[in-house]
C-alpha cells in the first residue's frame, strides 16, 4: 500500500509551473557557487566581513536519528538529542541495529567515542583538513584571522577530561583549559587588541564518575538505548576567557539559570558575544532543573564590562522576557536556547516543544530585542501549524536564516516519518519570510547551467548577505523530475539584487518565484540510487537531509 507522504514544491522548470509577481525576473535572486561535492561536508560558519568559511564533516550520520540539522549536533548541546527517537519503530530500530557494519549509525558514533576515534572534523575554506583529534573549529571572526573551537584529549580518561577549548589567533593555537570538558564558540576583539572568547568549560575536573563512564567507557550495544541518555556525562558552565599577548589572563565561569543539582547533567554555552555602548552581552543558554530526570536548557544571557585590561560588573543569568520558562511556567517547551545575535542587539533563538503539536515536537524560532527586552515569535506555525522553523544565524543587516519543514510535508512525525526539510530567510526589518528555494529560479526556469538544485540545509549568513548552505544537485531534468541520483553539494549563495540604498534589505517581489514540480509519493520511487542503503532508507536519509553517497555507482 502506498504511503501518502508527499515530497513536492521543489523547483520550477517551465513557465507554466512557476508563479511570480506581475513583473518577471530574468535571473534568480541568489546565484549558486559550489564549494564542495563531498556528500559528508556541510556548510557551517562564515566570516562576517569576508566569505571565508568553515565546514563540518560528519563521519557518522548520527544526527539523522535526532531529527536535528547536521551543523547543530554536539554532545554538549543537550537540546539537540534529548528528545530521543520519535519516529516509526522501523526508523528507530534501524538506528540501533548493529548487525550491518556499513549501517551502524548510532553504534558507530559511540564506538568512535569509546575508542577515541574521530567521528567528525571541520574544514577551513575547503582545504585545510584537520581531524577531530587535532581540532574542531566552531566559529570564525570578521576577517577569518581568529578561529575558535576545541581539541580532543588524545588520552581521554575520567581524570583527564574529554576535550579542551582552544582559540587559533592568526594561526597560533592557545589552549584555554586542560581539565574536564570545554569548547570555545565565539570571540570578540576589544579596543586594545585583547580577545574575549566565549564558550563552555568544566570548572573542575570531571567528578560525576558514574555517568561519565556510562557515556564513554561502559559502552555496550545491548544497553545503548539507555546509555545514550547519560551523555555527555559531565557538567559544564558557560565561560569567558580573556586573551592578551596570546596568553590566558583571566577566565570567568558564569552561573547557571538554576543551580542544577549534581545528580543531573547540566550544560551551558556562550554562543555569541556582542557589545552595545559600553556593555558586553554573552548570549547562549544555561541549565534548568525543571525538566524530567535530567536538566534541560534555557535561553540565557549575561552582561559584563571590559576596561583597563580586565573584566568587571559580570551579571548573573538573565532570560528573555515574554518567553516561557521550560517546565516552570510553561507546559509546552522542553528547551530554549539562543543560536546567534548581532551588533544591533537582536538575538535569535529556538524553543523545542515538549508536547505534541500537530503530530510533531516542533522547534520554533523566536527573536529577542535586548534593548527593549521584547521577545517575538514572528513565524510561529509557519509554514503550517506545528511546523519546525529553526533559526540558525542572523547578520548585522537583520537577515535571519534557518531550516524549516517544507510547506507540503505535513504528515505525522511522532510515530510516523520525518518531514522534508526546507530553508528560509526571514527579514526582521520587514517581517517577511521566504523559502530560500523560492529565490534561486528565474520566472522561466530553475535550470542552472544544465543542473537543478534543492537547498535543504543552511549554516550561516554574513554581512555580505552571503549564505553557506547545502543542496541536492540533479545533473539533468530527468533526474530532477524523477527524484533520482541526487548529489549532496556545499554551496555559497550570493546576490547582487539587493538595493544598496535600501536599509531594510527588501527582496523585490519579482524575484520571489515559487517552486513546483510534479508531486511524487513516498512509495513511488523505484530503481537504484547512488547510495549504499536500500531505497526506503535512502528516502529516509534524504528527507532528513542526510544522503550519504556510496562508492557504488548506479
Amino acid at each position: 500500500m502506498k504511503s501518502n507522504f508527499k515530497w513536492s514544491c521543489l523547483a520550477a522548470v517551465v513557465a507554466a509551473s512557476v508563479s511570480s509577481s506581475a513583473s518577471s525576473a530574468d535571473a534568480p535572486f541568489f546565484q549558486i557557487t559550489e564549494i564542495s561535492s563531498d556528500a559528508r561536508e556541510y556548510g557551517y560558519k562564515l566570516a562576517q566581513k569576508s566569505d571565508d568559511y568553515l565546514s563540518v564533516t560528519q563521519e557518522y550520520d548520527w544526527w539523522s536519528y535526532f531529527d536535528s540539522i547536521p551543523t547543530e549536533i554536539d554532545l554538549s548541546d543537550r537540546f539537540s538529542y534529548t528528545p530521543g527517537c520519535i519516529f516509526d519503530s522501523k526508523v528507530c530500530d534501524a538506528f540501533y541495529d548493529s548487525s550491518d557494519e556499513t549501517d551502524q549509525r548510532g553504534h558507530s558514533f559511540f564506538h568512535s567515542l569509546v575508542n577515541n576515534l574521530p567521528y567528525t572534523y571541520s574544514l577551513l575554506n575547503g582545504g585545510d583538513t584537520s581531524s577531530n583529534l587535532d581540532g574542531f573549529r566552531r566559529g570564525i571572526n570578521e576577517d577569518g584571522s581568529v578561529i575558535v573551537g576545541w581539541i580532543d584529549n588524545r588520552d581521554r580518561s575520567f581524570e583527564g577530561g574529554a576535550r579542551f577549548p582552544v582559540v587559533w589567533n592568526n594561526g597560533t593555537m592557545i589552549k584555554l583549559a586542560e581539565i574536564g570538558h570545554g569548547q570555545a564558540s565565539d570571540s570578540f576583539e576589544t579596543y586594545d587588541g585583547s580577545l574575549i572568547v566565549g564558550g563552555a568549560a568544566s570548572e573542575t575536573q570531571i567528578s560525576d564518575n558514574e555517568r561519565y563512564h556510562y557515556c564513554y567507557e561502559r559502552y555496550n550495544e545491548n544497553s545503548f538505548r539507555s546509555n545514550i541518555l547519560n551523555c555527555p556525562g559531565y557538567h559544564n558552565k558557560a565561560a569567558l576567557w580573556l586573551i592578551q599577548n596570546n596568553e590566558v589572563k583571566d577566565v570567568r565561569y558564569l552561573n547557571h539559570y538554576d543551580a542544577a543539582t549534581k545528580d543531573k547533567i547540566s550544560t551551558a554555552d556562550v554562543k555569541k558575544i556582542i557589545k552595545i555602548d559600553d556593555t558586553y552581552y554573552a548570549v547562549g543558554y544555561s541549565a534548568t532543573d525543571d525538566i524530567g530526570a535530567d536538566s534541560s536548557n534555557i535561553a540565557t544571557y549575561w552582561t559584563f564590562k571590559y576596561s583597563d585590561g580586565a573584566f568587571s560588573d559580570i551579571s548573573g543569568y538573565k532570560r528573555p522576557s515574554g518567553l516561557d520558562r521550560p517546565g516552570k511556567d510553561d507546559e509546552h517547551f522542553g528547551s530554549t536556547w539562543f543560536a546567534d545575535a548581532n551588533d544591533n542587539g537582536i538575538a535569535v533563538g529556538n524553543a523545542r516543544y515538549n508536547s505534541v503539536k500537530n503530530r510533531s515536537y516542533p522547534v520554533e524560532m523566536f527573536v529577542y530585542d535586548i534593548s527593549s527586552d521584547k521577545t517575538t515569535t514572528p513565524i510561529k506555525d509557519v509554514p503550517f501549524k506545528g511546523a519546525t522553523n529553526r533559526a540558525v544565524a542572523i547578520n548585522n543587516n537583520n537577515l535571519i536564516v534557518g531550516v524549516s519543514d517544507n510547506k507540503d510535508s505535513q504528515e505525522a512525525v511522532v510515530q510516523g516519518n520525518p518531514r522534508q526539510r526546507d530553508t528560509y530567510l526571514y527579514n526582521y526589518n520587514t517581517n517577511r519570510f521566504y523559502s530560500i528555494n523560492d529565490l534561486i529560479c528565474s520566472s522561466d526556469s530553475c535550470e542552472i547551467n544544465g543542473r537543478y538544485y534543492y537547498i535543504y540545509n543552511v549554516g550561516d549568513i554574513n554581512d555580505n548577505n552571503t549564505v553557506i548552505a547545502n543542496a541536492y544537485r540533479y545533473e539533468n531534468y530527468d533526474d530532477w523530475k524523477n527524484y533520482k541520483n541526487p548529489t549532496n553539494v556545499e554551496i555559497l549563495l550570493t546576490s547582487d539584487k539587493f538595493d544598496p540604498t535600501d536599509e531594510k534589505y527588501d527582496i523585490p517581489e519579482e524575484y520571489v518565484v515559487e517552486y513546483s514540480r510534479p508531486e511524487i509519493t513516498y512509495g513511488e520511487r523505484s530503481g537504484k540510487h547512488k547510495g549504499s542503503m536500500p531505497v526506503a532508507a535512502v528516502m529516509f536519509m534524504t528527507l532528513l537531509a542526510a544522503l550519504r553517497l556510496s562508492r557504488r555507482k548506479k
